[in-house]
């Protein structure tokens, strides 16, 4: 099967200001793809504990990105790229995509991905007994909003596979961030067999969950405090997977974070404040990579001051001061030179 994927997924979250990290330098001999030939073992770290591998229970996915894939994927230049569909045809009025799925992408269990997992996930994550914190995404989608707001059932979802291979996907109307959005892991399917099977055990520890994505969590040598990704062995681009393991610990302390990376035993920390981005942005290992974050400036209305409460009360007034403002010196100042100002809630 010819097909392209990052085995790296990456979510986009809201608006645009750079992401920066310290990662470790290597010195280990490289093949003529560039791929080290050494043991290929990745450790990181992380401020949350695993709680669930159920995507429709998370907040936020962060490492467990690389578990899950959906129809598009992410490249490194942030655009979507069809992933699990083959290919895609969208109608005149563009309210109705019909994607084709690969007959060979298998879940990390052996059981073939199928339309009927996309229609079973997206449901299930607008059914008011899952409660899926995020699934105000799915508004513009035929019915979404309705099913939100409990006037219809999850099952009127405008979505439907018409045959093992074909989704399609009806919207309220034309959405040209669709790809975008679908590439972020809630979009992805949910095995409908596996989650029959368990019960209400399903996704509450590895071995209760099954994935999609180029890895799994391992079902052996987790702890509250650790736990680690190994390939998964059914993935469809498995070839070009060429990391062994990540690990992942959690921190509760951010000195502990960075004496274990001056140390050797992380080989990335993020940095966090203004102070260590300019500390740090000039040396070798600093990388920027893509990533967004949204901070909302609120106007106090009742203030002490009447004169300025009715000024501030006044839409024009407020754009002024929106339109006064160095977006480009703000998010520098805060964020290190690297930062990219935002051009608007939708990153680029």
């Amino acid at each position: 099967m010819k097909r392209w994927g990052f085995f790296f997924i990456l979510a986009v979250i809201c608006s645009g200001l750079a992401g920066c990290t310290m990662a470790q330098e290597t010195t280990s001999k490289s093949d003529s793809k560039g791929v080290m030939t050494k043991r290929q073992v990745l450790n990181l770290s992380t401020f949350r504990p695993l709680a669930t591998l159920d995507t429709d229970k998370m907040a936020e996915f962060g490492r467990l990105n690389n578990t899950i894939e959906g129809l598009y994927s992410t490249t490194g230049e942030g655009q979507a790229e069809l992933a699990l569909a083959k290919k895609v045809k969208i109608n005149a009025r563009k309210t109705t995509y019909t994607f084709t799925l690969w007959k060979d992408s298998y879940w990390s269990n052996g059981d073939v991905i199928t339309a009927k997992d996309f229609v079973f996930s997206w449901r299930r994550a607008l059914s008011p007994r899952t409660k899926a914190p995020n699934a105000d995404l799915f508004v513009g989608i035929h019915n979404a909003r309705q099913i939100l707001d409990g006037q219809l059932p999850a099952r009127k979802l405008g979505v439907s596979a018409p045959n093992k291979f074909t989704l399609v996907v009806h919207l309220d109307h034309p959405m040209a961030e669709l790809p975008q959005r679908l590439t972020y892991p809630l979009f992805g399917p949910q095995n409908e067999r596996v989650a029959h099977k368990f019960g209400k055990k399903y996704a509450t520890k590895p071995q209760y969950q099954v994935y999609a994505g180029p890895f799994m969590v391992s079902a052996k040598g987790n702890t509250a405090k650790h736990w680690h990704m190994v390939p998964n062995p059914h993935y469809w681009d498995r070839e070009h997977v060429y990391l062994q393991r990540i690990n992942v610990t959690v921190y509760r302390n951010w000195q502990k974070t960075w004496d274990d990376y001056r140390n050797g035993r992380l080989d990335e920390v993020r940095l966090q404040s203004a102070a260590n981005i300019k500390l740090y942005e000039k040396q070798a290992a600093y990388t920027a990579r893509p990533y967004s974050r949204m901070v909302l400036i609120s106007y106090r209305k009742q203030g002490s001051r009447s004169q300025v409460n009715q000024l501030i009360a006044q839409r024009n007034a407020r754009l002024a001061i929106s339109h006064a403002i160095n977006r480009k010196r703000l998010s520098q100042k805060s964020y290190g030179a690297t930062s990219l100002t935002a051009q608007g809630v939708v990153p680029a």
